[in-house]
């Protein structure tokens, strides 16, 4: 949806759930067809990582990607399931020919990074992200967050206020979009 709401099963808003499943397939393809005559036009790459700025990186806070757009995901048992929001960001970000783009996304992870308080207690973290530390370890890139203000997500009933002391998010429920998603076991009580 034009405001960044990603609503998936028609009720569910889901970009921290399904939203970062695209986010990685499509993070991926970009990358391995990035210079081969499989390559996707610039304007729509462009207008793609536009649209994840939008309406992915605000709901992140601190390194978490805010429960309120995660689905069902929140009730599966991962070891930290924002680190693969971040790895997708990431694997983005090195995809991005807008050197603006690109450095708004990694100065966001970085900012996540280092404010996640269990990322260096994260044994899969240490063993299987070098892309990680090596971002750490990079003093061009500066750790900002991505937004501090208001984004409202209209389509999904969402609203995020973000400031240096806090990240909050507002899920209202309306006819069109479900509190909560539970099926196949899963997510009981919301």
């Amino acid at each position: 949806y034009p405001d960044g709401s990603f609503i998936y099963h028609k009720i569910f808003a889901y970009n921290g759930g399904y939203g970062t499943g695209l986010l990685n397939s499509l993070s991926i393809f970009l990358y391995l067809l990035s210079g081969t005559e499989y390559n996707f036009d610039e304007e729509l790459v462009a207008s793609y990582i536009e649209n994840v700025q939008e309406s992915h990186l605000p709901l992140i806070y601190k390194g978490k990607m805010m429960y309120m757009v995660q689905g069902r995901n929140v009730s599966r048992p991962v070891l930290n399931p924002s680190f693969y929001d971040m790895r997708c960001l990431l694997t983005l970000a090195e995809n991005c020919e807008d050197q603006t783009a690109k450095n708004a996304i990694r100065s966001a992870v970085k900012y996540s990074l280092e404010a996640t308080v269990d990322f260096y207690n994260s044994v899969d973290v240490l063993e299987n992200d070098y892309n990680f530390l090596k971002l750490l370890a990079d003093d061009s890139v500066k750790a900002a967050p991505y937004m501090k203000g208001i984004k409202v997500y209209g389509a999904m009933s969402r609203f995020v206020q973000t400031t240096d002391t806090y990240g909050a998010g507002l899920a209202l429920s309306r006819k069109h979009i479900a509190s909560y998603e539970s099926i196949n076991d899963e997510n009981f009580y919301g």
